[in-house]
């Protein structure tokens, strides 16, 4: 009979098996990722900082934004079993919370600190000093076990940047219009449709589920540089 486990997760036991928790130490969680008590419903800023540029965190004791080269982004992320590991997602929100502190507006996928499960949060600000947006805001959504399906065939090529890789900006094809469904926090199943830039955050954040990084996308090398190179460039003022 193989050996088991019980985890405490927010006075809610869960039985592990040795698998799984071998499992969950190759997710990379960091030290004092300590067991937060579970809420029914999160609380998030979504004000834009002045600047928008988070190279750099000065929380401390949060977990570190993995960079561009890291193995560990490149691995795929793992599905939360649901209802079971619900606790679980709100403890590695916390800890995506934690990192983001006061940033604003921000996209992060779970991955990018070093927690391969499938869990995502952005919000979209309606105007942004690097990107092309609609003008249309939308607030901060959390996502588990997110999926996107395209609307049509139609792409568009715009720049990205990322958490994980700082200073750097490159052009990157994305449908325009897609339909993505998620999971809430409620446990609910939820479906909505994006267009345009709401489209491109939406893609870009699942792909770090997949272990892709928007530089493996980038088709033209010309378009990949130092974000503070490109948006010095007549044609890049022009374009926004």
């Amino acid at each position: 009979m193989k050996a088991r486990f019980f985890l405490c997760l927010g006075c809610i036991v869960l039985p592990f098996s040795t698998e799984l928790f071998a499992m969950y130490r190759l997710l990379e969680i960091p030290a004092g990722f300590n067991i937060p008590k579970i809420r029914r419903s999160i609380t998030m800023t979504t004000k834009l900082s002045p600047t928008f540029d988070y190279s750099s965190q000065e929380n401390q004791g949060a977990p570190k934004f993995l960079r561009y080269g890291d193995p560990a982004l490149y691995k795929k992320s793992l599905p939360f079993k649901l209802p079971q590991e619900m606790p679980l997602v709100h403890q590695t929100l916390e800890q995506m919370q934690l990192a983001t502190k006061g940033m604003g507006n921000v996209g992060l996928a779970a991955p990018q600190i070093g927690i391969l499960k499938q869990l995502v949060m952005f919000a979209v600000p309606a105007t942004h000093p690097r990107y092309k947006t609609d003008g249309v805001a939308h607030p901060m959504r959390v996502m588990i076990n997110p999926s996107y399906k395209p609307l049509s065939d139609e792409k568009n090529l715009e720049w990205e940047g990322c958490l994980s890789v700082p200073g750097m900006m490159g052009k990157v094809w994305r449908y325009t219009h897609i339909e993505c469904a998620y999971t809430d926090l409620e446990g609910a199943a939820q479906i909505f449709q994006a267009s345009n830039f709401h489209a491109r955050v939406v893609q870009h954040e699942l792909d770090h589920l997949d272990g892709i990084l928007f530089p493996l996308l980038v088709e033209d090398n010309r378009n990949f540089g130092f974000t503070e190179a490109i948006m010095a460039c007549d044609e890049f003022r022009k374009s926004r």
